[in-house]
């Protein structure tokens, strides 16, 4: 909340095990969601990113940053025990895919006295960091002015939620460029496995287990949790299944949420231990038979 009222870029990795408390300190779960997504004092933006292995930790990562130092947002970067410490071989990343944006960051103040909330169309002010040449920068955890003086006032206040909050529709612009939503297997399905995080490595597995005997399957990854993309009801069946390692079944509330729809078939497992392909497997084949 202080990094949002600051507008001072963060990026928080939120590696996820079982609770409350210190439930099992070394084991996986994904009941953190709801959590990275609401868990605040007051309203601010924020993004939730949920890379499902290797490769996409690497990559997205590099987003958050970019992500938070444009829009001087906090960003979290969602994974779990499974995805952190296992091992598996991939192709050497191509870090010419990356590139470092640093937003309105600016390294020396030529202009007028420095407004460090100044308001703008697009809700991002230009940034100085505590040292720069002619910027003195006025910031604290109380709601300020443009100046960073802070005021109770009634309309300096709204002035100033609503610009924090214009930069809601730039950054669902750029989200949705980041493949917020993948999809795997078949075009035209028998049913639809969708999940998050962790589970892509497994339902992977189980869809290719599945084709073998004859049953067409898609996947449906969610890499993005905030803001909530667009889209996601074009690649549900008629038949689907959610599969997540928590006990209630947090992203299946994210989705009800944000598009009214609800899971008949769920999958759980919560107990500290990954979701297996054979009991993805056998959970579809409940579900058709």
């Amino acid at each position: 909340s202080m990094a949002a009222i600051q507008e001072n870029p963060v990026v928080v990795m939120l590696g996820q095990r079982p609770g409350p408390s210190t439930g099992l300190a070394t084991y996986s779960a994904q009941g953190d969601l709801l959590f990275a997504v609401y868990g605040a004092h007051g309203e601010f933006q924020r993004i939730v990113l949920a890379p499902g292995d290797a490769e996409e930790c690497f990559f997205l990562t590099a987003e958050a940053f970019n992500l938070a130092e444009r829009f001087q947002i906090p960003v979290i970067v969602l994974t779990d025990k499974e995805i952190i410490e296992s091992h598996e071989t991939v192709e050497v990343f191509d870090v010419s895919k990356v590139d470092i944006i640093r937003g309105s960051l600016i390294r020396k103040w030529d202009g007028d006295e420095y407004l460090r909330f100044k308001f703008t169309e697009d809700g991002v002010s230009p940034r100085a960091v505590p040292g720069t040449e002619n910027a003195l920068v006025l910031s604290n955890s109380n709601e300020h002015t443009e100046r960073g003086f802070v005021t109770s006032k009634s309309e300096p206040t709204r002035l100033m939620v609503d610009k924090r909050f214009r930069k809601e529709e730039h950054i669902r612009r750029m989200t949705g460029k980041l493949s917020p939503i993948k999809t795997f297997g078949s075009d035209d399905p028998d049913i639809t496995m969708v999940g998050w995080g962790s589970t892509k490595g497994p339902a992977l597995e189980a869809m290719g287990l599945l084709s073998g005997q004859g049953v067409k399957v898609r996947y449906v990854q969610v890499r993005i949790m905030e803001p909530f993309p667009d889209g996601l009801m074009e690649h549900l069946s008629e038949e689907t299944v959610l599969f997540e390692n928590n006990r209630t079944a947090e992203l299946g509330t994210l989705i009800k949420l944000n598009t009214g729809y609800s899971f008949n078939n769920v999958g759980l497992r919560y107990d500290g231990r990954p979701l297996t392909p054979d009991e993805m497997v056998s959970k579809v084949k409940e579900v058709l038979r």
